[in-house]
């Protein structure tokens, strides 16, 4: 309960302070500072998708050099247990 209370009380204080740095911007540093976030946001992005097409990229180079090409169990059923989640 007391961990929750500082919780509580750490966040107030955090909310308190943004608030008082966004009251001190004028409208000009306030809209650097969000475009500045919208850019990292982007790149961020751009990052994860560039990251997730190099792994398929390097899937699909280790398909052309028959990498899975003998594979025990290849062409048969997977044996999966009905009563677990895949997910």
């Amino acid at each position: 309960k007391v961990q929750r209370e500082l919780r509580a009380l750490e966040f107030t204080k955090t909310t308190l302070e943004n608030k008082k740095e966004r009251e001190s911007m004028n409208q000009e540093e306030l809209d650097k500072k969000l475009k500045k976030q919208e850019i990292l946001v982007k790149d961020e992005k751009v990052w994860s998708y560039t990251y997730e097409d190099h792994i398929s990229s390097i899937v699909k180079q280790a398909e052309q050099k028959g990498a899975f090409d003998h594979l025990p169990g290849k062409g048969k059923p997977l044996n999966l247990d009905k009563d677990l989640s895949y997910n």
